[in-house]
């Protein structure tokens, strides 16, 4: 947390793009502030990408849904 007591949440919406998830939770530990926290919302099941999540070494919050809910349908309050 910033001292001004301010946080930063990504959310990250995902659907059968294993490699492209890989490369955004690279991007995103690379910040020059790092995040508080990611939220990963995978609109399509697939054991692979769970397992990127894991192993991105990010504090995150893992949500899969069991239909897409595209883009905009995919916030963690909508699953």
């Amino acid at each position: 947390m910033s001292a001004a007591g301010e946080l930063v949440v990504v959310v990250v919406v995902t659907r059968h793009r294993r490699e492209l998830l890989a490369e955004s939770l690279r991007v995103i530990a690379a910040q020059s502030r790092p995040v508080d926290h990611v939220v990963v919302v995978d609109n399509g099941p697939d054991e692979d990408a769970e397992a990127v999540v894991r192993a991105a070494g990010l504090p995150v919050t893992y949500l899969l849904s069991q239909r897409n809910l595209g883009g905009a349908g995919a916030s963690p309050w909508a699953c």
